[in-house]
């Protein structure tokens, strides 16, 4: 991104003021604390993501594509993770991400959890997105042991917020299956944008 090039440049800590906003940017994102003075400075510093209240927002710089490393971290507490994917797309100004994460569970070999973050964002200036709070997300995964039966789930809606979902997808032990070579998911999303209508995206195996 163009600010992650020029964020040195700005001053020792990458932070201006314009109008009543601080800004701050660095190489990984862009920090914004509305109705903000110099005494604010510090609380801009420390944000590690965004808060309302603080009126600050914390803004990704880098969004990754689909790929075997799409910035997901891992999570231990699922198991290990085997396999993550990615699809997003845009309406308007707004974008609905959908991430879907394998664990293996830790103890049989043939224990699964499917992790489906679905997130919404709204374009912020010309080149950053930001969080987007005021829809609906909601979406479906469907997915199959080889040799089994498809099973499928679907994810609640939520608003105001991103939504996690996970649950266990456990064959009969028939298949010694380590690495979700042997399960196959197909995982959609939407995020209903007021005013614009339903901005979607599907994973496919």
């Amino acid at each position: 991104m163009v600010w992650s090039i020029y964020a040195p440049f700005v001053n020792e800590r990458g932070i201006v003021q314009i109008g009543n906003d601080l800004y701050q940017f660095d190489t990984q994102n862009v920090k914004i604390k509305r109705n903000a003075s110099v005494s604010d400075i510090p609380s801009l510093l420390a944000a590690k993501s965004s808060n309302q209240k603080q009126e600050i927002e914390v803004i990704p710089t880098r969004v990754t594509g689909a790929s075997p490393s799409n910035g997901r971290i891992e999570d231990a507490s699922y198991g290990t993770l085997v396999r993550n994917r990615f699809c997003q797309n845009s309406l308007s100004a707004h974008r609905i991400l959908v991430y879907e994460d394998l664990y293996r569970k830790l103890g049989p070999l043939q224990g699964f959890n499917i992790v489906i973050t679905l997130r919404g964002l709204q374009r912020v200036g010309l080149f950053f997105w930001g969080d987007f709070y005021n829809g609906e997300l909601s979406g479906t995964c469907s997915y199959q042991f080889q040799g089994e039966s498809p099973q499928f789930r679907v994810i609640p809606m939520i608003v105001d917020t991103k939504n996690e979902f996970s649950f266990d997808a456990t064959n009969n032990g028939n298949l010694n299956c380590t690495n979700g070579t042997c399960l196959s998911a197909t995982t959609y999303g939407q995020m209903r944008v007021p005013g614009a209508g339903i901005a979607q995206c599907t994973i496919m195996p």
